[in-house]
């Protein structure tokens, strides 16, 4: 079979990932295909974090057309889990349903996992094949892959989003993350202030933000400088009611006399979209500054706000193309 066939498979398998733009954060985007013979069977992508794996969905929409997968072939854009996690492992469920190859297009960059589940699958007697279209497949996930290759920088070339030119944040709570890893994989800047140490409530902050620590281990002075080095401030918040850092960051905001609007993520999503978009056209906002609630607050407020973010590069590469 010629690699081109690989490489079709790919494609459709990265087509199929890109269908969860936006909602999968802080997971990857993964696509995946079972292949009987030369015939596409089943297909499946990650949708959601907690959700099915990419390979799980597609082995199980297979299963509706075939009793067995038993030496059939099944594609992935990323290298298969090989760890517990919110979800068990894919590559046991890959061993367990006996298919003879894996068609896999980049490693997974988490140096915990990379290549173990290449090892794991040829262990078990599974041909893996792969690399197949390996930048594509990285392209997908810009910010998941830049999170285990050191501090990020922008590309050379300069890119907006509207007229943002960069995203500030403290990188501590999950809408921090998400806000970063949001301008990483639009190809914005990033940068901000973090307390001293880089402590965060999940240990210590990634070293792929390049954010500079205040002389204090107390957060209000990153605060502070975040809100005073940019044009104006957005908080995604769980609720109107502002409480603990969200509420320190609007005092700031306004103490300086900075834009400051709050988002409250349980509203609908297009009414939030279009809210933002207002507000950074309006306030012509080059750099902004993205704060919101800590994951012991509200565990979904990282995927929420990545969520709007993304939907609003959207909504501002469409006012482009139209």
């Amino acid at each position: 079979m010629s690699s081109s066939h690989f490489e079709g498979w790919m494609e459709r398998a990265i087509s199929l990932a890109k269908r969860a733009q936006g909602n999968t954060w802080p997971n990857p985007l993964v696509g995946s295909l079972v292949i009987d013979g030369e015939t596409i069977i089943g297909e499946g992508f990650h949708s959601k974090a907690g959700q099915a794996h990419a390979e799980v969905a597609a082995i199980e929409n297979a299963l509706k057309r075939a009793k067995t997968l038993a030496g059939m072939t099944i594609v992935v854009t990323l290298e298969p889990c090989s760890t517990f996690g919110r979800t068990p492992p894919c590559c046991q469920r890959i061993i367990t349903e006996k298919f003879s190859r894996i068609i896999i297009g980049c490693v997974d960059p988490n140096p915990k996992h990379a290549g173990k589940g290449f090892d794991i699958l040829r262990d078990a007697g599974i041909e893996v094949i792969d690399d197949v279209l390996a930048d594509e497949c990285r392209s997908l996930n810009p910010s998941f892959h830049q999170k285990f290759s050191g501090p990020y920088c922008s590309s050379k070339a300069p890119r907006t989003v509207g007229s943002l030119k960069m995203v500030v944040s403290g990188g501590q709570t999950g809408v921090d993350r998400a806000a970063l890893d949001w301008a990483m994989d639009v190809g914005l800047p990033i940068r901000g202030w973090c307390p001293k140490g880089r402590t965060a409530e999940d240990g210590s902050i990634p070293e792929c933000y390049p954010l500079v620590e205040t002389s204090e281990e107390d957060s209000s002075e990153r605060t502070r400088l975040n809100v005073r080095d940019s044009d104006a401030t957005l908080i995604l918040a769980t609720n109107s009611q502002l409480t603990g850092g969200t509420l320190l960051t609007q005092q700031q905001a306004e103490a300086q006399s900075k834009p400051n609007l709050i988002i409250t993520l349980a509203n609908p999503l297009e009414e939030s979209v279009q809210k933002l978009d207002r507000f950074i056209e309006e306030n012509n906002v080059g750099i902004l500054n993205v704060a919101g609630p800590r994951l012991s607050e509200d565990a979904e407020a990282g995927a929420a706000s990545f969520r709007l973010l993304d939907r609003f590069a959207q909504l501002r590469s469409s006012s482009l193309v139209s």
